[in-house]
């Protein structure tokens, strides 16, 4: 067989081969509907997409809930929503999924646009603005608008369509599913702990003569789900200096130093670092490096419940004379988790002075953030961040 006629034969087998696999994904996308007709196409198209300059997105869930998000001094955030910290990796996640999508493109029956997930309460309409958009005008500065319809979760993709048009997308990557909150398919992070814990570790947490009103609700997605925003800490960001200052008692400084370690000690594994523990006017003591990355873990990846607006911190029991965690950075920023008063229903208010956002958290995640010098030492009972590693 000739070089022509192999290469021929090639070209035939990976025709059969894509053919093979389109047809499956497209038999598992809607096994009950025929193709007349089929076309593959990008969601974006090559023109618009290289003029496309990405300041802010517009999630508008049905006729009702609209979430603005827009860069605010270098850090996405959710301005129509407490002006909530946004994940910097969801919506860099989204937009890359906006841009690179692509999928098979479909009449739509005019009798099956609710089964597809259009005009109905959960069809999504994503707008992408350029710098001249304003949360308060959904049409200024529109580069690109596309509604989403159902998932399709056998393929990892989702229907989508132009609003209005008569031909859907089956795309290739599920943009519903970026768009869930962080409270909708994820289990808590947070061990469990009882009262007598609770007690031991934090008395006035439990003391019902301090709790505040109740506060529970519903929020948008992209959120940063945690309490530090940690998403949106520079890569390999570290503490190099801890305060925790707890109620009746000394505060406990916790100070990065050089460890001393050689090159053949580091190449070995071990820390650069080393954190020495200054208790109230105590002498230094060494701590014990696991118990201290225990602590730096929980504290990147706690999450909150709930996020009130900040200019009530003052109800909740925030105050310069607080309960709080100070941090400061290794590239010399310094912040707080300035934690307040307890509510009803047993979540405590806390305060984060960088991203300016007011979050309600457990009682168990409010324990761990206020552990004792005891918690840091070779004497410690226990690792009380444990779980948090675990899970």
């Amino acid at each position: 067989m000739t070089a022509r006629a192999l290469v021929s034969l090639g070209v035939l087998l990976l025709a059969a081969v894509g053919a093979f696999e389109l047809d499956a994904r497209l038999d598992a996308r809607e096994a009950e509907r025929t193709h007349t007709s089929l076309r593959v196409a990008p969601l974006i198209a090559p023109d618009v997409l290289e003029d496309l300059s990405v300041a802010a997105l517009r999630v508008q869930v049905g006729s009702e809930a609209q979430h603005f998000y827009a860069r605010v001094q270098g850090v996405w955030r959710c301005t129509s929503w407490r002006n909530a910290l946004a994940g910097e990796s969801a919506v860099s996640a989204l937009v890359d999924g906006l841009t690179s999508a692509a999928g098979t493109l479909d009449p739509l029956p005019a009798e099956q646009v609710a089964d597809w997930g259009f005009d109905t309460d959960d069809t999504l309409l994503l707008s992408l603005h350029g710098p001249a958009a304003r949360l308060d005008s959904p049409t200024l500065d529109v580069q690109f608008r596309v509604e989403i319809g159902n998932s399709v979760p056998a393929v990892g993709g989702c229907f989508a369509r132009f609003p209005g048009a008569d031909e859907v997308f089956a795309l290739d990557v599920d943009l519903r599913a970026m768009l869930r909150t962080h409270h909708d398919d994820a289990e808590s992070t947070a061990p469990e702990i009882d009262d007598e814990e609770l007690a031991a570790a934090l008395p006035f947490l439990l003391d019902p003569s301090k709790r505040t009103a109740s506060v529970r609700g519903d929020f948008p997605p992209l959120l940063d789900p945690t309490l530090l925003g940690a998403s949106n800490l520079p890569r390999g960001a570290r503490f190099t200096e801890m305060l925790i200052v707890r109620p009746g008692s000394p505060p406990v400084r916790l100070l990065e130093q050089p460890s001393g370690a050689t090159e053949d000690d580091l190449r070995r594994g071990a820390s650069p670092f080393i954190h020495v523990l200054i208790s109230g006017e105590g002498q230094p003591q060494y701590t014990v490096a696991p118990l201290i990355a225990s602590f730096m873990i929980f504290l990147q990846t706690a999450r909150w419940e709930e996020q009130l607006d900040a200019r009530r911190a003052g109800e909740f029991g925030i105050s310069n004379e607080s309960p709080r965690v100070a941090l400061k950075r290794d590239d010399g920023f310094a912040f707080a988790l300035v934690l307040g008063t307890p509510t009803n229903d047993g979540l405590l208010p806390v305060f984060n002075t960088a991203s300016g956002q007011l979050a309600l958290v457990g009682l168990d995640v409010a324990a761990a953030l206020q552990p004792s010098a005891l918690d840091f030492l070779p004497a410690a009972p226990r690792n009380l961040w444990d779980a948090w590693l675990e899970n």
